[in-house]
């Protein structure tokens, strides 16, 4: 489908669906991360800005295609925090965790 991004900056940015004031914002075409985990991949990072639990939660079923994941975990504010599902669908999916914070 298409997304709505907001560019925060230089290289920054995440997808919104609110009214952020000052931010530029693109429609952006986007793709299901599942359709490219149908065999193996040895390394999967997702640094996606806040959408990370909504990714893990759509492609749960492929990741026993995936030997190592890297996942950086962002949270607002003003939304609720979801560490404790993106943890468990790890988990589920058979990997351990190890959590470095800034």
């Amino acid at each position: 489908g298409v997304l709505e991004f907001a560019a925060e900056g230089s290289d920054g940015g995440r997808l919104s669906d609110e009214e952020e004031l000052g931010l530029k914002k693109y429609q952006v075409p986007t793709v299901r991360l599942g359709n490219y985990l149908t065999q193996p991949v040895d390394f999967l990072k997702i640094d996606i800005e806040g959408a990370e639990t909504e990714v893990l939660k759509d492609i749960q079923e492929e990741l026993v295609n995936v030997k190592n994941i890297f996942v950086e975990y962002h949270s607002f504010a003003e939304q609720p925090q979801s560490l404790n599902v993106l943890i468990d669908i790890l988990t589920q999916a058979g990997f351990r965790i190890y959590v470095q914070t800034l």
